[in-house]
């Protein structure tokens, strides 16, 4: 173990700065849980119902909160970070047994862990927004959200235990969710709130996983259709009790995207991570601020070339960065072919070890960057104020996880006066791509910063080809184009067989550059050219 830790150390020297006293501009943006022990007791839910799953959570949310220790997972992704992470940093790994019965992990969890359970918190899936009432008060009370047939399932393997009902609570949303404001907000932690719920398309066979840190935090729940106006005016009651810069966690079931502007023109800072398990034990690590990554390097350009920037993006999704990030960084074409790989910079907070995993598998054609914006996904309808507010907490966020280029989406073109404001707040950003899709790449310089328009996000391998292979190289200059591409759709491996078939058909037409070296190239094309104009 030691040897493979020292091994760790080594891959990242040269990307990692000594650990540094740097203090927040504010107090951290996310509740940190306290450290646990030595030991880390890990609990396979995975054979567990949809709703025994959620009710694991909720009850690792409780153990941890008063040190972390429980470790649970349902899927692979889960698994993999026991071992990507070296067993949670050299700690005790135990895997608690289950046995053979319905619900096992629930059961395991529970078996061990009886007397933090003081009551059972009755739901209705059919109320849905029951769940969320009971969810709510399990996390005040100690409690363990369960409908009808999981309290059976329970009542016939453990002893009783109090039972209150929440099933019959409102007729509708509106009705359940006033009712929740007057009766379980006021006693609710305000550092955080989350908007999750039972997502009516798959919460049967894929639930929602946040519900740890929920209950960890002690924190208000809602899942409520902003598009909705009655149901807006609820989602405004509701934030309207929270400090500005307070987290609101999770993801809209009704409306998908519309998190961002609920989030935002409430003045809260969004943060997609309805599938991001574990965060009540994630973030208990310590808070790991002062990453730096590689510089970028200038090339000397030619006429005749098309010079690419790829930047893959699921949003700013921390459950992108959890599942998904970790399986491109170690495809092992990642290291064959240029690209900006989104990450979250709150993770510096909230989930220290996922973030130094990524910097130990950094490469010359591996870049982090910022999802939309960075840190959290602002709305362009909001104010100026809370534009300016944000863009003082962004900038300190994105030097600290080491992240000098963005992509940004919603603030208008290259030339826009919100882009401008971005780039002056954080000098050492070296540009932004932006995603005003005018097709032709268009990109404004601003002293030693650029903003450039994207020309599409290319959701499909071919869709991308079509659109480089249309690409017309000048003889007599550059051409710099930059694509975000579908997390979801282009792995590294199927885009450098991709680009293998571009450099086939047009030999010498491209060069493929990471986004930091793609911006210095750039840079260095408008510094000469502007040079050679003033010389004539």
């Amino acid at each position: 173990m030691r040897m493979l830790l020292q091994q760790c150390r080594n891959t990242i020297k040269r990307f990692l700065l000594p650990k540094t006293a740097l203090a927040a501009p504010y107090r951290p943006l996310v509740p940190k849980m306290p450290p646990g022990g030595d030991i880390v007791e890990v609990v396979d839910i995975s054979q567990d119902s949809a709703q025994a799953m959620m009710a694991a959570r909720a009850l690792q949310g409780h153990i941890n909160r008063s040190g972390a220790k429980i470790y649970v997972h349902a899927v692979q992704s889960e698994k993999d970070w026991i071992t990507d992470t070296a067993h949670f940093g050299g700690r005790t790994v135990t895997h608690l047994p289950l046995r053979d019965e319905k619900n096992p992990g629930l059961k395991t969890l529970l078996r061990q862990y009886q007397q933090v359970v003081k009551e059972y918190e009755l739901y209705d899936t059919a109320k849905e927004w029951t769940f969320n009432l009971a969810m709510i008060k399990a996390g005040l009370a100690d409690g363990l959200p369960v409908d009808a047939a999981l309290r059976d399932d329970l009542l016939s393997t453990f002893a009783e235990k109090p039972i209150v009902d929440y099933s019959g609570i409102g007729s509708d949303r509106i009705s359940g969710y006033t009712w929740a404001i007057e009766h379980l907000l006021p006693e609710t932690q305000k550092e955080i709130v989350f908007l999750l719920g039972l997502r009516s398309s798959d919460w049967h066979y894929a639930p929602w996983m946040l519900y740890d840190y929920a209950t960890a935090c002690r924190a208000f729940l809602f899942h409520l259709d902003w598009m909705k106006p009655d149901e807006r005016t609820l989602i405004q009651r509701i934030l309207a009790q929270y400090a500005p810069r307070t987290p609101l966690m999770g993801y809209s079931g009704d409306c998908g995207d519309c998190f961002s502007p609920i989030a935002s023109l409430n003045g809260l800072y969004g943060f997609a991570a309805d599938y991001f398990p574990n965060a009540s034990f994630w973030s208990s690590f310590p808070t790991r601020y002062g990453l730096r990554q590689e510089r970028g390097r200038a090339l000397q350009v030619t006429g005749g070339k098309v010079y690419v920037a790829l930047y893959t993006s699921d949003g700013d999704n921390l459950s992108f960065n959890h599942r998904d990030l970790p399986k491109w960084l170690k495809d092992p074409a990642a290291r064959y072919m240029p690209q900006g790989y989104s990450i979250d910079p709150i993770l510096v907070e909230l989930a220290p070890p996922l973030i130094e995993w990524a910097y130990q598998h950094l490469h010359s054609a591996i870049e982090l960057t910022g999802g939309p914006s960075g840190l959290g996904y602002p709305d362009g309808g909001i104010s100026d104020e809370q534009y300016d507010r944000w863009l003082q907490d962004n900038a300190f966020y994105m030097a600290q996880a080491g992240l000098t280029t963005a992509q940004m989406w919603n603030m208008g073109d290259c030339t826009s006066a919100r882009v401008r404001q971005y780039l002056l707040s954080q000098p050492d950003i070296k540009g932004v791509f932006l995603d005003h899709h005018d097709g032709t790449n268009t990109y404004k310089l601003y002293k030693k910063q650029i903003a450039q328009n994207s020309s599409l996000i290319a959701a499909y391998p071919n869709d991308l080809k079509d659109r480089l292979s249309k690409v017309q190289a000048k003889p007599d200059a550059p051409t710099f184009v930059g694509y975000q591409t579908r997390a979801d759709s282009i792995t590294p491996t199927i885009l450098k067989q991709l680009v293998d078939e571009l450099h086939t058909a047009f030999p010498g037409k491209y060069v493929f550059l990471t986004p930091r070296d793609y911006l210095e190239t750039l840079l260095m094309y408008e510094t000469d050219k502007f040079s050679s104009t003033l010389a004539s």
